[in-house]
């Protein structure tokens, strides 16, 4: 598996998941070959979660051990961010600090019965804070970050040295046993894992079946399931919140653009039934500047079996007053000619043949231009500037946009309810 991915799954893995995952991982030094391997186990008397180490001989070994010692593995889940953003912010932490006062305590009481012709060498032992934050530079974690930690570990007067693990240091230290681990967890762990991706965000949850299977099993995997991949659906009033905070927050064309190419159904109309985005016209010799252009959006109309092309523009203001007549800005003026070009270009045959080749195959495409906001101006003021510039095109707002959806969200819901 990647290593990119393989490390985003970890990182949004659960408490509870993380650190399955974790002793996995310390467990596998216990192939290490030799007469003394290391032994992982829970340590619940310190607290959930916390694994301990154990240097100790192989059961087959019957000499005494030539040193032995314990290694300390704490899952540590605090925003990593704050205390390298953040100065004054200490890691001394209650609940660590309690972990660490109880691991002191039987540090000490293990001390106090050692014998050394038994029980061999006592070796300082190291204590890994481990945590599923990703992507932080490794400089931050040995000039700001792991300094702290030492900090904390000489506060709490344990003699011990200090580790800090991450998926970052997993991969960079030991990339196969990472991978190994992994596939050890998932064949290991007791929970059902779902792992889903939804706009390039990806999430990790676990869940419990109602009812597992008594027998039988997949012939080609021999497992009883397998992975079932399913898009998963946004709610249309989600969709609906989203894009309206998106106009709110006035963000630019590319971000709007790659929303409306995920939503263009929910946000134009269930008519249309393709979108291309992108979309160049490379035919320099019919443009009026003799250059190549990109189309924003072309849209397929599944009633009307035609093409719509819509131009994006995000400009704030879209009218003025000239001698007290409301007129749009310059931005819209050349916005429309930008369109008309267009127009012109998609008129030819050769660029028809063009696009029909590519499965796009257009007659007499509308053309709409969507743009900023409803100007604050007398309703009678807008839709005579809109008329008197409509020419071969329609000039659509993000409210109209947003208006249109919420309709259909209304009508919706009445349908539903009566139903």
């Amino acid at each position: 598996m990647d290593k990119e991915l393989l490390k985003t799954i970890i990182s949004r893995f659960n408490r509870n998941a993380f650190c399955k995952f974790v002793f996995e991982l310390w467990r596998l030094e216990n192939n290490d070959k030799g007469p003394i391997y290391m032994e992982t186990e829970l340590i619940e008397i310190i607290g959930k979660d916390v694994y301990e180490q154990n240097y100790i001989n192989r059961p087959n070994e019957k000499s005494a051990n030539e040193y032995q010692g314990y290694n300390l593995i704490l899952p540590f889940f605090y925003p990593l961010e704050l205390f390298y953003k953040y100065d004054n912010i200490d890691i001394a932490i209650p609940d660590i600090m309690k972990k660490l006062k109880k691991y002191k305590k039987l540090t000490n009481d293990r001390l106090s019965e050692w014998q050394f012709w038994i029980d061999g060498n006592y070796i300082i032992p190291k204590i890994a804070f481990v945590t599923n934050f990703i992507n932080i530079p490794k400089k931050k974690y040995f000039d700001i970050i792991l300094p702290k930690f030492e900090k904390l570990i000489k506060e709490t007067d344990i003699e011990a040295e200090v580790v800090i693990g991450s998926p970052d240091s997993f991969f960079e230290l030991d990339p196969s046993g990472t991978n190994e681990a992994f596939k050890n967890f998932l064949h290991n762990y007791q929970k059902e894992i779902s792992i889903s991706v939804n706009e390039g965000v990806m999430s990790v949850d676990y869940y419990s079946s109602e009812k597992y299977l008594t027998n039988g099993i997949l012939k080609c995997t021999k497992f009883p399931c397998e992975p079932l991949f399913i898009k998963k659906e946004k709610d249309k009033s989600e969709i609906f919140k989203e894009f309206e905070f998106l106009i709110n927050i006035n963000t630019s064309e590319n971000k709007i653009e790659k929303f409306l190419k995920n939503y263009f159904k929910e946000i134009f109309g269930e008519h249309y039934d393709r979108i291309e985005t992108q979309l160049w016209l490379r035919f320099p010799e019919i443009d009026i500047n003799n250059k190549n252009r990109r189309i924003d959006i072309f849209l397929r109309n599944s009633i009307q079996r035609d093409w719509e092309l819509f131009e994006l523009k995000r400009v704030k203001k879209l009218s003025r007053s000239y001698r007290d007549i409301p007129v749009f800005i310059n931005e819209i003026y050349y916005a429309i000619q930008q369109i008309n070009n267009y127009k012109r270009t998609l008129s030819q045959d050769v660029v028809k043949q063009k696009f029909a080749k590519d499965g796009i195959e257009y007659y007499y495409p509308e053309f709409r231009l969507v743009v900023g906001r409803n100007p604050d101006i007398p309703i009678d003021q807008w839709r005579w500037l809109k008329s008197s510039n409509e020419n071969n095109l329609k000039i659509i707002t993000y409210d109209d946009l947003l208006s249109e959806m919420k309709i259909r969200l209304n009508s919706q819901y009445k349908l539903n309810s009566e139903i």
